[in-house]
């Protein structure tokens, strides 16, 4: 028996009109709806296993959802490179970046607002940014970037500029950020 769309899975309790009503889909493909209380009380592993698409069957995606999610995804430019910018760099999938917002913001990347998404994958570069010199570092010198001297971390910033010149070449043809969401919903 599937649960109402207005009662909560955890707290069966109802979800009123103006209450933030939450639906997502487990691997068994089963709808649960949560209110805003209970979904963030969720512990953060229970909530990666969790995903707001369901997958019908021929590995189909539910494409009315797709497309009302990701037709809200319209803004400024500016904005749309902001959100670009690191996905371009470190060649990042939605399942990396939705992983990140859980495990560092409790949420899942597509219940943000555009603020907070341009805010929190911003510093998601800059997590990046700095796992990768410390990556290269390690590659190269054994050790960590900020153990390095000078010289060295030149030569590591120098090799992060040229793998990152390189991931935008290769994701030159990605200009919108919705463009980005289809794609990768259509790889689940």
């Amino acid at each position: 028996m599937e649960m109402d769309d207005d009662i909560c899975s955890i707290c069966e309790g109802g979800i009123g009109f103006f209450d933030q009503k939450i639906e997502l889909y487990d691997k068994n493909k089963k709808k649960n709806v949560y209110c805003k209380k209970c979904y963030d009380s969720i512990p953060k592993k229970e909530k990666l296993k969790l995903s707001p698409f369901k997958k019908i069957d021929n590995n189909i995606l539910n494409m009315g959802l797709v497309f009302g999610i990701v037709g809200g995804l319209s803004y400024k430019s500016a904005v749309n490179d902001a959100i670009l910018k690191p996905i371009k760099q470190y060649n990042l999938t939605l399942t990396e970046i939705n992983n990140y917002f859980i495990m560092n913001f409790n949420i899942h990347f597509f219940l943000c607002k555009m603020d907070a998404i341009k805010y929190f994958i911003t510093k998601m570069g800059k997590q990046l940014k700095k796992d990768k010199r410390n990556e290269i570092a390690k590659e190269l010198f054994q050790n960590e970037y900020d153990l390095l001297e000078r010289k060295k971390q030149k030569m590591v910033k120098k090799e992060l500029g040229i793998r990152i010149n390189n991931n935008f070449k290769n994701n030159k043809k990605l200009k919108k950020f919705r463009q980005f969401v289809t794609d990768e919903i259509n790889k689940q």
